[in-house]
């Protein structure tokens, strides 16, 4: 006779086997997919990452960017955010989730993917994508500027002076891969070539910043625009923005280092801090991937609490 509570011969183990099955079932992690259609990336449709990522264990709605329902479909995200595009798509997106607590998960498939680059995710997409449901979390900063045009979000920069002309210039254009990253540089070197020292008083923690500039970046990453390093890496977690500066005296060391390829660090001085502050005459402000024309009162650029939880599918520097 069987001791009690054992069962029928066999029960046991059929019942440890099924509860073995269950406990080895890892449920579909459910996220948003922002799709950019016109960024590149061959031959990988929105549909192609989605069925991707489903067989990577994680469930995807699709939805496209700039398509009529993509800002509610973040919205209502309560989970996991991925974006398939370039920075442009990545900041927009963050904008949205940058006051809850919602994971982004990134597939570069810009022309610069700076963003991308800075946090040593670039690789092909069948490399990243099987990596993402287990992938490690890392806080990124998110910066935050106010002025007369509102409040804005930003993972790249903010700036003033030559690269604020450069890309009030192209934004407008349509274009994509190598001719964006050609023109972008060939449209700064022109931009610096003919810029003026800035009318603008700027600040770090409340301490003047004195200088014949013609270039003033607020920058959060290392990378902006056209692949161009512009300070050395950062800590992406840490306290302080990095303040690039591009002396009127450098102006032709500048357009040598861009014409060369824009390899290495560029010949810029570099200042650190938590509070950025400038006015000045009205003039270009560059606000990510657009330039605004700014009325010249006060802008307030700083790194408060805002982070955003990165997923870093490993490090492909």
């Amino acid at each position: 006779m069987p001791p009690p509570g054992a069962g029928q011969p066999g029960e046991g183990t059929i019942e440890t086997k099924s509860e073995a099955r269950r406990e080895s079932a890892v449920e579909a992690r459910a996220a948003t997919l922002v799709h950019h259609p016109g960024a590149g990336e061959g031959d990988w449709s929105g549909e192609r990452m989605a069925d991707a990522l489903r067989g990577a264990g994680i469930e995807p709605t699709l939805v496209e960017m700039g398509g009529a329902d993509w800002e509610a479909a973040v919205d209502a995200t309560k989970d996991l955010v991925i974006v398939a595009g370039g920075d442009g798509t990545i900041a927009a997106v963050t904008a949205r989730i940058v006051t809850r607590k919602v994971s982004l998960g990134i597939l570069p498939t810009g022309s610069g993917n700076n963003i991308a680059r800075s946090l040593g995710i670039l690789a092909p997409l069948e490399e990243i994508i099987p990596l993402l449901r287990n992938a490690r979390h890392s806080p990124l900063r998110v910066g935050h500027a106010t002025g007369t045009f509102g409040e804005h979000f930003f993972l790249e920069s903010i700036g003033l002076g030559a690269i604020a002309h450069s890309v009030k210039e192209l934004q407008d254009e349509k274009l994509d891969g190598d001719e964006k990253l050609i023109r972008g540089r060939d449209s700064l070197i022109s931009a610096i070539m003919v810029q003026e020292p800035l009318d603008a008083a700027l600040t770090v923690d409340g301490a003047p910043v004195e200088g014949r500039f013609l270039i003033v970046e607020a920058m959060n990453l290392s990378m902006i625009g056209p692949n161009l390093r512009l300070v050395p890496d950062t800590s992406h977690a840490g306290p302080n923005l990095s303040l690039a500066l591009l002396l009127a005296d450098d102006r032709e060391r500048m357009v040598e280092w861009l014409s060369a390829g824009g390899q290495g660090v560029a010949p810029l001085r570099h200042l650190q801090g938590r509070r950025i502050a400038f006015e000045g005459a009205p003039q270009p402000l560059r606000l990510g991937d657009k330039s605004i024309d700014w009325d010249g009162r006060p802008v307030e650029i700083a790194l408060d609490d805002h982070r955003i939880d990165v997923l870093r599918p490993g490090d492909h520097r």
